[in-house]
C-alpha cells in the first residue's frame, strides 16, 4: 500500500550539529554533577536544548503520522497473534517504513521457532431452534475448526452441577457425542453505573506519586487453571477439553470471561486458549455473555436448542515465526551505549490489537520517525525494539535481553553500556508520568526530564516509585537493567478493550497517541545526550 510522502521539516528548523549534550544544563539541573563538562567534550546552552526539544514537538504535533501507522497495523493487517503469517507480513511493512526514514539496519531478530502459527478465516454461529438468532462468537486460538458448516444440538457439560438437576427435561446430559457443549455456568453481568472511560485527575496522579515502593511484580508466566489454588480436586480445563474431544463432541462453547458485556467478547488466555491442536480435537468458542446466557437458559428449560457453526481455522508450519523488530538511530559519539524504546508487536485475535498494542507500536514508530526527520544529534544509540511473544510470557524481550545483555549474575559486555529501556503498553491513554520500579536515583532525573513535556493541558510530571508489572520492561528489570513503564490515562483499557473484541481502531484517540509519541521522542533525546548512563537500582 502506497503512502503519501512525509513532509520535510519546516524551513528555519535545522539539525543542531554544534556540540550538543545535556551536560551544559548543569545550572538548570543541579543534581547533575558539576564536573559534567569534564566527562564529555560537548556542551550546549539551555537555548540549544530548548531549540531541539521544540523541533521534536513541532514534527510530532504538526506533521504527526502516528494514526497512519496505527491504522495500517489494525485495519490492514488486523490482529497479530504470535506465529501467524499476518504478523510477519506486518513486520515487513514496519521494516519498509523504518528504511524510508533512514533508521539504520531495520531487521528481524529471530528467536523462534515459536510453534505452529494459527489464524481464523471464518466464524459463523447461529441458533436455529427453538427460535433463530445470530450469535456473537470468536474461536479460541490454536483450536481446530469445524471442517465446514455443521448443525448440532446443544447440551450442558456433564461437569456443570446444573447438568443433573432433578426434574429437568430435554437433551442436557445425554452424552456429548455429536453435540455442542456448554462448558461454563450461566454468566451474570453487573449493571454499569460508572463511566467506563476515565482520565487521571491531578489529585489521583499526586496520590500515585506518593505511593511507597511496592514489592517487585512476580515473574510473568502463562497462568493455567490447574495451577490455581483450590483447583486440584476438579478436572482442569485441559482435562475437560480432552474428555469432550475423546467423547466426540463437535464444539465447546464458553462465555466471555469477564464484564462489561454489551456484545463484547473477552478472551480467557489461560488453559484452553493456549493448548495446541494436539491437545484436543474440538473447536472452542467464546460467546458474548448475553448470547451464551440465552442459549444456556433455553437448554435448562428443557427446550431443544440446535445450532449451526462454520469455523475455519488454519495453521502455518513455518519454523521461523518468532521474532523481534529492531532498528537504530543516533550514536554520534557513544554508539555502544544504548537507549531502547519498545512495545510488544503481537496481540490477541478477537479485535485488531489496537490498544493492546498497536497503540504502543505506532507511538514507538512515530518517535523514531520524529528523531530521524528532525535529525537532532544523539550521543548514544537509540534503538527501536518491537517484541512478539509478549502475550505468551514476554518471550521475545526475554530472549533479546539474555542474548545481548546476559543476566545479573553473568552479565554480557553490553550490560555495562546499556542506559535504559522505555516501554509503551498500557493502552491508548495519554502518558501522565512514569513508574520507576523503586529506582530512587532515577527519580530526580525523570522529574527534570518530564518538565520538558509537561503542560497545563496534559500534566506529565508525575513519577512514582511503584512497580508496574505485566509487560516487557520486566525482562530488563530481571537482568538488573533500568526498564520502565509509563503511567497512562486508563481510558477504557481495563473496562472495555483489553483482550476483547472491542480492541479496534475506533478506541484510539489521535491526540493521546500524538502526545505519547512526542513524550517518547523527547525522553529519548534527553536520555541519549545525558552526561551518564541512567542509575541502576
Amino acid at each position: 500500500m502506497e503512502h503519501p510522502p512525509i513532509p520535510p521539516p519546516r524551513s528555519g528548523l535545522h539539525r543542531l550539529r554544534r556540540p550538543l549534550t545535556i551536560a551544559g544544563l548543569v545550572l538548570l539541573i543541579p543534581f547533575w554533577p558539576a564536573s559534567a563538562e569534564a566527562q564529555t567534550d560537548r556542551t550546549a546552552s539551555p537555548s540549544e536544548v530548548e531549540e531541539a526539544v521544540e523541533l521534536l514537538k513541532a514534527e510530532g504535533f504538526e506533521r504527526s503520522q502516528v494514526m497512519e501507522w496505527a491504522g495500517e497495523l489494525t485495519d490492514v493487517f488486523g490482529p497479530r497473534l504470535t506465529g501467524a503469517p499476518e504478523t510477519l507480513a506486518a513486520a515487513h511493512w514496519v521494516l519498509d517504513r523504518l528504511g524510508e526514514w533512514g533508521v539504520r539496519e531495520p531487521r528481524l531478530e529471530w528467536w523462534g521457532p515459536f510453534g505452529r502459527g494459527w489464524s481464523n478465516r471464518r466464524m459463523v454461529a447461529h441458533v436455529l431452534e427453538p427460535m433463530p438468532f445470530p450469535v456473537i462468537a470468536h474461536p479460541h486460538p490454536w483450536t481446530p475448526g469445524t471442517a465446514g458448516p455443521m448443525e448440532a444440538d446443544v447440551v450442558l457439560s456433564p461437569f456443570l452441577p446444573e447438568a443433573e438437576e432433578p426434574g429437568r427435561q430435554g437433551p442436557r446430559t445425554s452424552g456429548v457425542q455429536g453435540k455442542v457443549v456448554l462448558m461454563a455456568p450461566e454468566p451474570h453481568l453487573p449493571l454499569l453505573f460508572e463511566p467506563q472511560a476515565e482520565r487521571l485527575s491531578r489529585d489521583e496522579l499526586e496520590r500515585i506519586a506518593r505511593e511507597p515502593p511496592s514489592d517487585p511484580p512476580p515473574s510473568v508466566s502463562v497462568e493455567r487453571p490447574e495451577e490455581a489454588p483450590g483447583a486440584a480436586d476438579e478436572p482442569t480445563v485441559r482435562e475437560r477439553l480432552q474428555h469432550y474431544g475423546h467423547e466426540g463432541a463437535l464444539a465447546v462453547l464458553t462465555a466471555s470471561s469477564r464484564p462489561p458485556g454489551g456484545g463484547t467478547v473477552h478472551l480467557d488466555v489461560s488453559g484452553a486458549s493456549l493448548q495446541g491442536p494436539e491437545e484436543h480435537s474440538v473447536p472452542v468458542l467464546s460467546l458474548a455473555a448475553e448470547h451464551y446466557g440465552r442459549i444456556y437458559r433455553l437448554v435448562r428449560r428443557g427446550l431443544r436448542v440446535r445450532m449451526e457453526l462454520d469455523v475455519e481455522n488454519v495453521w502455518s508450519d513455518e519454523p521461523a515465526n518468532g521474532f523481534n523488530i529492531l532498528g537504530e538511530v543516533g550514536g554520534d559519539r557513544r554508539p555502544q551505549e544504548v537507549v531502547t524504546l519498545g512495545a510488544h508487536f503481537d496481540s490477541w485475535h478477537l479485535g485488531t490489537g489496537a490498544t493492546d498494542n498497536a497503540a504502543g507500536v505506532a507511538v514507538v514508530m512515530e518517535a523514531m520517525r520524529i528523531l530521524s526527520r528532525t535529525d537532532v544529534a544523539l550521543d548514544r544509540t537509540v534503538r527501536l525494539a518491537l517484541w512478539t511473544g509478549e502475550e505468551q510470557g514476554l518471550v521475545g524481550s526475554r530472549v533479546h535481553v539474555l542474548r545481548h545483555y546476559g543476566t545479573v549474575d553473568e552479565p554480557a559486555p553490553a550490560h555495562g553500556t546499556f542506559s535504559l529501556y522505555l516501554n509503551v503498553d498500557n493502552g491508548a491513554g495519554a502518558i501522565r508520568g512514569i513508574s520507576l520500579q523503586g529506582n530512587r536515583q532515577a527519580q530526580p532525573i525523570f522529574q527534570e526530564w518530564l518538565q520538558w513535556v509537561d503542560s497545563d493541558s496534559i500534566s506529565v510530571r508525575h513519577t512514582s516509585l511503584r512497580h508496574a508489572g505485566g509487560t516487557d520492561h520486566l525482562s530488563f528489570q530481571e537482568a538488573g537493567l533500568p526498564g520502565f513503564q509509563f503511567i497512562q490515562d486508563p481510558l477504557e483499557y481495563g473496562a472495555r478493550t483489553h483482550h476483547t473484541s472491542m480492541d479496534v481502531y475506533e478506541r484510539l484517540p489521535a491526540e493521546d497517541l500524538q502526545h505519547n509519541a512526542v513524550v517518547l521522542a523527547v525522553l529519548a533525546f534527553l536520555a541519549a545526550n545525558h552526561v551518564d548512563l541512567l542509575p541502576r537500582d
